[in-house]
């Protein structure tokens, strides 16, 4: 949860950004981190979110995955408390 810089000045705290207000789901391929496509639907329905509210609300979500991290939870978490919506 430690700060990044990325190519285009944006500030990564925690899984969104801070300029552009995106949200940003981790994945690991290969045993490496990295970005992915989207939150998985299990990850939003962790945080009681349906995919179309999701996507309502800018949140990226990738169908394909089956993955849940805790890491992406608490994000979504973080993310829902800061622009004030009811988890």
């Amino acid at each position: 949860m430690g700060l990044s810089i990325q190519t285009n000045i944006v500030v990564n705290l925690g899984g969104w950004n801070v300029l552009d207000r995106r949200i940003i789901a981790i994945v690991y391929s290969k045993g490496k981190k990295r970005t992915g496509k989207g939150f998985s639907i299990k990850e939003l329905k962790a945080v009681n979110l349906i995919v179309r509210k999701a996507l309502r609300l800018k949140i990226p979500v990738d169908t394909r995955r089956k993955t849940i991290y805790e890491e992406n939870v608490k994000v979504l978490k973080n993310y829902l408390t800061q622009i004030g919506e009811k988890t």
